[in-house]
Parts: structure tokens; C-alpha cells; sequence
């Protein structure tokens, strides 16, 4: 049971009615007593959007004027009349129970997915722990790569040194050849040349001593 002035200036309430305060503006609303609540959060303070909110006058609440503020400005006096009635406690007896299953639902709701959440994390945790591990491995292989490139290099350095060194050589070895090569030619003509003289002197001789 409620009653509402139209300016939501004083609300006249018995403990266990609900309330209702509206606002503008996104604001935080407070009640000066936490025996009153709201119903979207279940706690005293909230910060709520604009538009229309719900209090719960707790069974708790004591007879007196109480007071809603929005962004630390009075909003709404909330006068109880008297001490909750006991159809009123049963009523709020009910309410109770009804939210505490509606509680309990979504804490099993949330246990699962923390559970779910749980295991992806474990999941995540498993990946990262493969992945460090292969970036490790990769690591010691790029290190014993770069190791053999090093090896590698210095090792061609050397063979292209001694292949230097050998062409070299073989250069030298073929001018030796070639200068060889002149030299034998020109003995080969010195030496037809000798016979030749040695021949032609021979048969000059034959020819004189058979006219004598």
C-alpha cells in the first residue's frame, strides 16, 4: 500500500510497501535510513538512470519521516506511519523468500559461468605456458642456426681464400706452361736448323770426295 503526492515531495508508507521516487537524470540516489532499499540493486545507494525507481520500506523500519536524496538533493520524504503489521509480514515474509530464490538461481547462474570462466582461464594459462615453451625452443634453434651461420661463413671465407690462392697458382703455372711452350719451339727450330747445316755441310762433303 502506498500513498503519492503528484510532486513526490512526501510519501506516506507501513513498512513493507514499495515506493516510487523519479528522476531526470542519470543520478546517485541514497536513503537516509538502510532499513529502505532499492529494488534494482538491493542496497540503500545506487547510482540508477533517469526515469522511475522503486524503494522497499523494510519490515525493519521504524516509525519517522525518511528522506531520499539524488546527487545530495533532497527528492522525496518518506513518512512511516507504524510498525509492520503482520499481514504485511507475511507478505514481506513471501517477498523475501521469493528473492532469495531469484538470488539463489542467479548465484548458480554466476557459479557457472565462473566455472566456465575457470576453465577457459586454465585453458588460456595451458596455451600461454605451450607457447613461451615453443618460443624457448625456437630461440636455442635460432641460436644454434645463427652459431652454424657464423661456422658456415667463417668456412667460406677460408675456401674462397685458398680457392684464391689456387687460381693464383694455376695462373702462374699456366704462364710457366706457356713460357715452356716458347722455349721448346725455339729449340725444336735451333735444333732443324743445326741438322739442316749439319746436313747440308755432310752431303757437300760425300759430293767433293766422290770427284776426287
Amino acid at each position: 500500500m502506498m500513498w503519492m503526492l503528484m510532486a513526490v515531495l512526501t510519501v506516506f508508507a507501513v513498512p513493507g510497501d514499495n515506493v516510487t521516487v523519479m528522476i531526470s537524470e542519470p543520478s546517485l540516489l541514497e536513503t537516509s535510513d538502510p532499513c529502505m532499499f532499492f529494488l534494482e540493486t538491493m542496497n540503500s545507494s545506487a547510482y540508477l538512470p533517469e526515469g522511475s525507481h522503486t524503494i522497499k520500506v523494510g519490515a525493519a523500519c521504524s516509525p519517522g519521516v525518511k528522506f531520499v536524496e539524488a546527487n545530495g538533493s533532497r527528492i522525496a520524504e518518506i513518512t512511516v506511519l507504524s510498525e509492520v503489521k503482520p499481514e504485511k509480514l507475511l507478505e514481506y515474509a513471501a517477498w523475501i523468500e521469493e528473492e532469495l530464490m531469484k538470488t539463489h538461481k542467479e548465484l548458480s547462474s554466476l557459479k557457472g559461468e565462473v566455472e566456465n570462466l575457470t576453465q577457459k582461464l586454465n585453458e588460456t594459462i595451458s596455451e600461454k605456458e605451450r607457447i613461451e615453451n615453443d618460443k624457448r625452443l625456437l630461440e636455442l634453434e635460432l641460436s644454434g642456426l645463427r652459431l652454424n651461420y657464423s661456422s658456415l661463413v667463417i668456412r667460406y671465407n677460408l675456401l674462397s681464400q685458398e680457392l684464391e690462392n689456387k687460381t693464383g697458382k694455376i695462373a702462374e703455372m699456366e704462364s710457366e706452361i706457356k713460357s715452356l711452350s716458347e722455349q721448346s719451339t725455339n729449340y725444336r727450330v735451333a735444333t732443324f736448323f743445326l741438322l739442316s747445316v749439319f746436313v747440308g755441310s755432310f752431303a757437300a762433303m760425300v759430293l767433293m770426295s766422290r770427284k776426287t
